[in-house]
């Protein structure tokens, strides 16, 4: 009957939802600069912890020394689920896409209700850092390379 107890016991705490774990993450953390970046066009990718449940960043692009295009990006943990806020110009709202796959190199986030993208996915090898965004039809790859950590 003690082995019964012990087994029902272990189960059920089995079953409990596991909370997000943002610390999964952490190698997004630093500065990435798309490799093929040159005089007239770069690209770089900026992400910070700043707290256990928050990690802060910003991508954009500068052409001819002029920044073209700027993206606040935040990951949070909020209501026991992990989301990627992405705050652009051209939306009226930062748009939040919840993440169904975390892993020790990958992670995707999606929203089936925003017009483009629907899906953004991160994945790490190494010192590179893949990117992309899609809504099932289009997809847009981004690269970069650490720079710092």
């Amino acid at each position: 009957m003690k082995t019964l107890t012990i087994f029902l016991a272990g189960f059920m705490i089995s079953m409990v939802p596991q909370e997000p774990n943002i610390n999964k993450i952490d190698w997004i953390l630093g500065t990435w600069a798309n490799p093929s970046n040159n005089e007239k066009r770069q690209a770089f990718e900026i992400w910070e912890k700043v707290s256990d449940t928050k990690y802060k960043g910003i991508g954009f692009t500068l052409k001819g020394g002029d920044t073209t295009f700027v993206e606040r990006l935040e990951i949070i943990e909020k209501e026991g689920n992990l989301f990627y806020v992405a705050d652009v110009a051209h939306n009226k709202a930062p748009v939040f896409f919840k993440f169904t796959t975390i892993s020790d190199t990958l992670f995707i986030c999606e929203n089936p209700v925003h017009d483009f993208p629907k899906e953004i996915a991160y994945r790490r090898d190494g010192n590179n850092l893949y990117a992309h965004v899609s809504d099932g039809k289009r997809k847009i790859d981004f690269g970069f390379r650490r720079v710092v950590e």
